[in-house]
């Protein structure tokens, strides 16, 4: 299987510095723009599947890449939404810094929300349920920075820290392309690439 991820383009909130977890979120005129420039870098690839968030910031960007891979079939699944962060959602960085240093990194279970690892659980069970549909199918994934750091972190066998995290966080509209044998190895071609971006 060949898997390309693809993170949203930014957002009001990541503009802000404003956490956004499960919240729809909406594109900037900029992540409008990436999300434009993601779809051309991505327009002469195929496709057989195409897995995207059903948030919306993962559904504006995804509209950008469709306009060139209409005929692909396109499911939208709650399965690949990013890190729920429960009653922490909608609180700027600046606030939380201070607290997040001091919360362990995997485990802390925001009131309502959920674990580091529950997040990684939940992805790598999205991941082999891709393994076991589309062996040998070409798979492209439209979601958020928590989604892809969590199964890249997984993939690469690193422990879930926050800098080990941190070394794998997408930025906006960052590619990542992968390929995947029948046995689950695999190997990186691109990662977290957004070369697109360059003026």
């Amino acid at each position: 299987m060949k898997l390309t991820l693809v993170r949203h383009g930014q957002t009001e909130s990541n503009m802000q510095r404003i956490l956004e977890g499960n919240r729809q979120g909406q594109l900037t005129v900029k992540g409008k723009e990436q999300a434009k420039k993601v779809g051309e870098r991505l327009k002469e690839e195929q496709y057989d599947f195409i897995y995207i968030s059903d948030l919306q910031r993962a559904k504006q960007t995804a509209q950008e890449i469709l306009k060139f891979h209409e005929t692909e079939e396109i499911i939208y699944t709650e399965k690949i939404r990013e890190r729920k962060w429960g009653e922490l959602e909608g609180k700027s960085y600046a606030e939380l810094s201070s607290v997040k240093q001091q919360l362990h990194f995997a485990k802390h279970k925001p009131k309502e929300g959920e674990t580091f690892e529950e997040l990684q659980k939940r992805i790598v069970t999205f991941y082999e349920e891709l393994l076991a549909k589309h062996q040998g199918k070409r798979v492209l994934v439209i979601a958020h920075a928590g989604v892809i750091g969590a199964l890249l972190l997984h993939l690469l066998e690193k422990e879930s820290t926050r800098e080990e995290y941190l070394k794998v966080h997408p930025k906006n509209t960052a590619i990542t392309v992968l390929e995947i044998s029948d046995d689950k190895q695999h190997k990186v071609y691109v990662l977290n690439c957004i070369n697109h971006l360059d003026t």
